[in-house]
């Protein structure tokens, strides 16, 4: 390469480890930021599979300078072997990231396509987490002893190679880093990490192939079935096949990152390895060693774009713009959104509109001087479908006759109690008695403001 292209080339190499180091950290704050009862296992997945990646992102941005000095022909090599080793164990970790990347996968076809409690998922999870921290730091590690992790021939930075290069290869060429066994040398780097990622590959290929083929035959049963269906159940059937379209796409945007990140450096390494890419003729393939630098460094940033695709989404929803809604969903705590999104319904509805939001049934009900008194167990206990009950009394006002319309609206408040008592999440006699009685005080507090009591 020349000095320009070099120069590039590590320019693109910095930009984009920056970017991926920002999303990975962006997204391990705001995990950590949650309490504790409400991470579950996606969240814990992508933690493990942020903290990977912002370990080889670091890796990334050292990568031009971590080539030793001595003997690499590089501009910015500025190392040692000592640095040229490090840099190579804090890329080969990043083989993380495409195991955590299955296990993604895997987690959203547990969850479409079997429905997998919280309580069954705990041990599928641990060993989900064993394996990917396991192989990772192994795979690491195991190099260090055979002098392997040298610096690259096509690219920047250190990984898997001996030096001097193909030097297995050739008997007159004595091996100074390297190449003892002539056997494993050429074939190292593919099972470290070229097999684990081809299975990584197929895993998260097979799944969200089910994932789509599971996610189409819902939503045909729910045509089918909305035709016959009226009311609630309608409802209720619309909402779930929504909720399951929305996961699997989701996890497409996972994969389509994944893909990208891993692809064009394979694609690099493997006509590398066939002499088709080659130190005196690096020029003519500029194009395609930038596309692999980009692309693989930057994984933590589009694996951030994605995290924010849901809150995105919701804000677009609520017809906020782009770049508010992009905004909004990087730097709103939950409290803001919930009121950014209140602010734009207050605007859009009339007065004597009930609130139905999707968040509505996170927000609890406070009348009065009561409000602090009893603002715990509003966040404790009010339930979703009990809280939209009382919601939709506030409507009494509208009305001229009162009797009737709380006559009409009783069934709808026993129906919600009734699916609150029988709540999975509320395994406790406290937590049902808490919910009944606030259930049931908001009722009361609403008739009394309305005046109707």
């Amino acid at each position: 390469m020349s000095i320009a292209e070099e120069i590039l080339v590590a320019s693109v190499t910095f930009f984009g480890a920056t970017l991926s180091m920002l999303g990975s950290f962006f997204i391990i704050s705001n995990i950590m930021r949650r309490k504790k009862y409400k991470r579950g296992s996606y969240h814990r997945l992508l933690l493990g599979l942020s903290f990977c990646d912002s370990v080889s992102s670091v890796g990334w941005f050292i990568a031009p300078m971590a080539p030793p000095k001595d003997t690499s022909p590089r501009l910015l090599s500025i190392g040692t072997t000592a640095s040229c080793t490090a840099n190579g164990v804090l890329l080969q970790f990043g083989i993380g990231f495409s195991l955590y990347n299955a296990c993604l996968s895997i987690f959203y076809w547990l969850t479409i396509c079997y429905n997998i409690r919280k309580r069954d998922m705990i041990w599928r999870e641990s060993l989900m987490h064993l394996c990917s921290l396991g192989f990772a730091m192994g795979s690491a590690m195991a190099p260090i002893p055979l002098n392997m992790y040298n610096e690259l021939t096509v690219g920047v930075g250190c990984w898997l190679l001996d030096f001097p290069e193909n030097c297995h290869r050739n008997p007159n060429v004595d091996c100074i880093r390297g190449g003892s066994n002539r056997i494993i040398t050429p074939f190292l780097g593919y099972l470290l990490a070229g097999l684990p990622g081809l299975v990584c590959f197929v895993i998260v290929a097979a799944c969200n192939a089910v994932i789509y083929r599971a996610s189409r035959q819902l939503n045909q049963r729910m045509r089918r079935y909305s035709i016959t269906s009226v009311g609630t159940d309608r409802h209720q059937q619309d909402q779930q096949a929504k909720r399951t379209a929305l996961i699997a796409s989701q996890a497409m945007c996972y994969v389509l990152v994944f893909l990208n990140s891993f692809l064009w450096q394979v694609l690099v390494k493997v006509l590398s390895d066939f002499n088709v890419i080659r130190r005196d003729n690096e020029t003519s393939w500029t194009a395609l060693i930038l596309l692999a630098q980009l692309f693989s460094s930057s994984a933590g940033f589009g694996f951030l774009l994605t995290y924010i695709r849901p809150r995105y989404l919701r804000f677009r929803d609520r017809n906020f713009s782009r770049a508010q809604a992009i905004l909004f969903a990087l730097t709103s705590s939950k409290e803001q959104r919930l009121s950014r999104a209140q602010s734009v319904n207050a605007g859009s509805d009339s007065s004597d509109s009930l609130d139905l939001s999707k968040d509505a049934h996170r927000r609890p009900l406070s009348v009065g001087r009561q409000s602090n008194r009893r603002s715990k167990q509003d966040v404790i206990g009010v339930p979703r479908r009990g809280l939209e009950c009382c919601r939709w009394l506030s409507a009494i006002h509208a009305s001229n006759d009162n009797v009737v319309l709380v006559v009409s609206l009783l069934p709808k408040i026993l129906c919600g109690l009734k699916r609150d008592i029988q709540d999975a999440s509320l395994r406790t006699i406290r937590q049902r008695v808490i919910m009944i009685k606030t259930s049931s005080r908001n009722f009361f507090a609403i008739l009394h403001v309305e005046g109707k009591v």
